[in-house]
């Protein structure tokens, strides 16, 4: 295989911590138009249910420059599964050089941003399942964020929130957050509906406004401490296209 080609497994397989109800996420690094079949079977993925992650090494490169929380992820906790020859250990070089995430103002306004879209949504009586998977989403994202700041960078489901929200003096608790994110579960067809629980999507709304709020507290404060130079390249807002887009071969960063 003449093409530069890594994969690296990431998250709750790789922690060691998978349950019925996680996905295997793989990070797959290799050209645009490559055949990724070919490659996903001689990382020993071939026919596995898995959750791909798939970028240019040009890509990579340009979010290893602002420090992405992505990259911080797979570097925490990942390992390779398979590399040729041609690029072997490229990728450990490059997640050895991250340095801190820098866009963490836009991420706080993309997250203001989608929280006004459900709010909107819930008024005007839109499908109150999606929008509290998009809350959970929120409020997983933002935590994670959260956890970066507090320098203590935690992914997985529920422990970002868990430790943040503690850390914030914030009323997300679990097992709340836990019946609430299975509407994201069960938008991503992990779990059946039968297997929900009933929230209310006012009171999470809240919530998510709050974690928001703090986060922001947050960031700004740091932002303000920052010399001008680290500041350059951080504006600009998200939304809910960019954090809660439907699942695809990209993943949002946080």
């Amino acid at each position: 295989m003449k093409e530069n080609w890594s994969v690296w497994t990431y998250g709750s397989v790789a922690r060691g911590d998978a349950d019925r109800l996680s996905d295997h996420d793989v990070l797959v690094v290799g050209p645009e138009s490559g055949e990724l079949g070919a490659v996903m079977k001689e990382a020993g993925l071939d026919g596995d249910a898995v959750s791909i992650s798939r970028y240019s090494w040009e890509e990579i490169v340009g979010m290893a420059a602002y420090g992405s929380l992505f990259l911080h992820h797979v570097r925490l906790e990942g390992r390779p599964l398979y590399e040729n020859d041609a690029c072997r250990g490229r990728l450990r070089g490059v997640l050895g050089e991250l340095g801190a995430y820098a866009l963490a103002p836009r991420d706080v306004q993309g997250f203001k941003t989608v929280l006004g879209d459900v709010a909107e949504s819930l008024q005007r009586g839109g499908a109150e399942a999606f929008e509290l998977s998009v809350l959970g989403t929120v409020i997983r994202h933002a935590s994670i964020l959260g956890c970066w700041l507090l320098g203590n960078p935690t992914f997985g489901r529920l422990a970002p929130v868990k430790f943040f929200s503690a850390a914030a003096g914030l009323a997300v608790g679990m097992p709340d957050f836990e019946r609430l994110y299975m509407y994201r579960l069960y938008c991503d067809g992990r779990v059946e509906r039968g297997k929900l629980h009933p929230v209310v999507a006012e009171t999470w709304l809240r919530r998510a406004q709050g974690l928001v709020g703090s986060l922001e507290d947050m960031v700004n404060e740091r932002h303000c401490e920052m010399p001008a130079r680290d500041r350059q390249g951080q504006g600009g807002s998200g939304g809910r296209s960019a954090l809660c887009r439907p699942v695809s071969h990209r993943k949002a960063d946080a």
